[in-house]
């Protein structure tokens, strides 16, 4: 795939809303162009992405972020991503036809908006190393009802690993900001007691569904958690 979200979040501010995220692009050459296209007022627009870093495999990272005004007590946003390679040729990540959307909402409206929206199967979009606890939460597509997500980690760079369990987050996340709705998805966490003092943790996910094995391990680069920083992409 030439062109995928990794992830999209929307943050209600004081006097508008934010939707921003990253993107992962095969590197067609030295000459491109990365866009979201987004609904504004009845029309599309474009935002152009900014180059963030090189991947392993021939790819790079690049960010996004669209600044919009506010209409109401909520808000809803939908988009696509355009990448324009060195040839002139576009490639479209758009959800298979039906678009991302992603959207805040005020406290008490009963609204549904998704906050979070991903491109792959599965992802951690936060984790902390505190106190000895190794914590985060994960979202995965919603693609059958038995479904399993495990936390593979190392204290010790890979020489010995772990796996333990999430758990299926089963309240309501409308109106609060740590807890965010996943775009036809759910959201899980884990959360394990490390035996010793460590500088770091390294880990990835697995989510096992239908029959089917998917990981985030953040683009082949594995996840690092430390106290100090909390989790390196």
């Amino acid at each position: 795939m030439s062109v995928r979200l990794i992830y999209a979040k929307a943050k209600r501010l004081s006097d508008r809303y934010r939707v921003y995220g990253r993107i992962e692009v095969a590197s067609l050459g030295y000459h491109k162009e990365v866009a979201c296209r987004h609904d504004a007022f009845g029309r599309w627009a474009d935002t152009l992405a900014g180059y963030v870093m090189s991947l392993p495999g021939g790819k790079e990272e690049w960010s996004f972020q669209v600044e919009k005004g506010l209409s109401g007590s909520s808000e809803r946003t939908r988009f696509a991503l355009r990448y324009v390679s060195q040839d002139q040729t576009t490639y479209w990540d758009n959800d298979h036809g039906a678009d991302y959307a992603v959207g805040t909402h005020g406290r008490g409206t009963g609204w549904d908006f998704p906050t979070l929206a991903i491109g792959s199967e599965v992802l951690c979009y936060r984790a902390s190393l505190d106190s000895g606890q190794l914590s985060g939460k994960v979202a995965v597509k919603n693609i059958a009802y038995d479904k399993s997500v495990l936390v593979r980690y190392s204290i010790d760079d890979w020489a010995t690993y772990h796996e333990v369990p999430a758990r299926y987050v089963a309240s309501d996340w409308n109106n609060q900001e740590d807890l965010p709705t996943v775009y036809e998805g759910e959201l899980w966490e884990f959360s394990v007691g490390i035996s010793r003092p460590v500088g770091a943790v390294k880990f990835a996910i697995r989510y096992a569904v239908a029959g089917a094995e998917y990981w985030d391990n953040n683009i082949s680069r594995n996840y690092t958690v430390t106290p100090q920083a909390g989790l390196v992409r």
